[in-house]
């Protein structure tokens, strides 16, 4: 059995990224976590829009141990 695609989707106030990934669940949280580092620090958001962030994804940025809950949702065929 393949592994099932994964899509993820994050926006903010202009602007929207959409990526499809066929990894695992490491590799997801990996790129939501530097997705997350690079908005933050991106000087032309807001310095609230770039706390929100922070606030949003700390678990994922500084995780306490070795697991994460992940919550995911599967389409309906």
């Amino acid at each position: 059995m393949e592994p099932q695609g994964t899509t993820i989707a994050t926006s903010l106030t202009g602007t929207s990224e959409k990526i499809i990934m066929a990894t695992t669940t490491e590799d997801i949280v990996a790129h939501v976590r530097e997705w997350s580092l690079d908005r933050a620090a991106d000087m032309s958001i807001a310095k609230d829009d770039a706390r929100a962030i922070l606030a949003e994804f700390y678990e994922w940025i500084e995780p306490e141990g070795e697991e994460l809950e992940i919550v995911s949702l599967e389409p309906e065929d």
